[in-house]
């Protein structure tokens, strides 16, 4: 029963809504023009506080996004590094009958050429956004 109330409740508002009544209600409907402009004066303030915020972050953002991608990279590689240690492994303990000897010892390599791989890809990273601050200190100095 109570369901049934409260949809037929909500049927009825938005039906009012379809048809421009669904401010009577709440009081005076606002007029056209004072809604559009403080719609416009909202919309425009918004723009600015997003438009400063980007630009007060600088390559904040940049740096942000590009932090992510570092890590699916360094993700990616060490996935790939141990598939390949353990694919050769793999491969060579059919190939010899080492059953799981060589597995052992490529997976440990594949393992090894990973986190070389996480380690210069951090200091690649770590370089250049160093390098990017230091354009960005210099740049504010200059003027």
């Amino acid at each position: 029963m109570l369901v049934w109330c409260l949809s037929e409740a909500g049927a009825a508002i938005l039906s009012e809504g379809s048809q421009g009544r669904s401010k009577e209600w709440m009081g005076k409907q606002p007029k056209e023009s004072q809604s559009r402009t403080s719609f416009d004066s909202r919309l425009q303030s918004a723009k600015e506080r997003l438009e400063g915020r980007t630009r007060g972050a600088g390559a904040g953002g940049r740096l942000n996004s590009r932090g992510m991608g570092v890590g699916f990279r360094i993700v990616v590689e060490m996935i790939v590094s141990l598939a390949v240690g353990v694919g050769i492994g793999i491969g060579l303990d059919q190939w010899w009958g080492s059953t799981p000897w060589m597995l052992i010892v490529f997976f440990i390599l594949g393992s090894g050429a990973a986190f070389m791989n996480v380690i210069r890809v951090a200091r690649d990273y770590d370089r250049r956004i160093r390098e990017e601050r230091e354009k960005r200190v210099g740049g504010d100095e200059r003027r």
